[in-house]
């Protein structure tokens, strides 16, 4: 299960790694179901080939962060289903669900995450964030993904989880430019 804050069709690089990574272990066999928010305020399920994406209703969008009051409760009926869960750091609604929900996931579930990037203090109540959600949700990692060696190094956030993180830079599908 693969859990984020938006996914295709919205636009932006990270949507499209996101969309990447699920047709890639897709086209491996592996069903690959992912959980978003959606752009509208309603609730979408949307079968594809090799797994379906729920789409939790948008509510509003606070510091650029989409809110849904129907995340969680999607997350605790589907989370405990998988033996993966796969993150994309930041994603507010996501990381707080793992955090506060972790105990209703079986042992053997293997959680990861792809790191993007730090939350700064240039955004509102990114010290409250960070304090109550960024450390907790890294501790309940297993493998932590930076797509660079000097994320890992320069983040106060991940020095405590060094031993956790995997440099995997973004792959670029080179026929696409040709």
């Amino acid at each position: 299960l693969q859990l984020t804050q938006n996914y295709y069709p919205s636009v932006g690089g990270g949507i499209r790694y996101k969309k990447e990574f699920a047709d890639y272990f897709r086209s491996l066999g592996h069903r690959v179901d992912v959980l978003c928010i959606n752009s509208e305020s309603e609730m979408s399920i949307e079968e594809k080939e090799g797994g379906t994406i729920y789409r939790t209703p948008n509510n509003f969008e606070f510091n650029s962060a989409l809110i849904s009051f129907k995340y969680f409760k999607w997350f605790k009926k589907l989370a405990p289903q998988y033996d993966m869960l796969h993150f994309n750091f930041p994603s507010p609604m996501p990381d707080m669900a793992l955090v506060h929900y972790a105990s209703i996931l079986n042992e053997e579930t293997l959680i990861s995450t792809y790191y993007h990037a730090d939350i700064v203090s240039a955004k509102r109540f990114s010290g409250i964030y960070n304090y109550f959600y960024t450390h907790k949700f890294l501790e309940l990692q297993d493998k932590i993904f930076v797509s660079n060696p000097r994320i890992a190094d320069s983040s106060p956030y991940l020095e405590k989880v060094k031993e956790k993180i995997k440099v995997l830079p973004f792959g670029i599908d080179l026929s696409k430019y040709k």
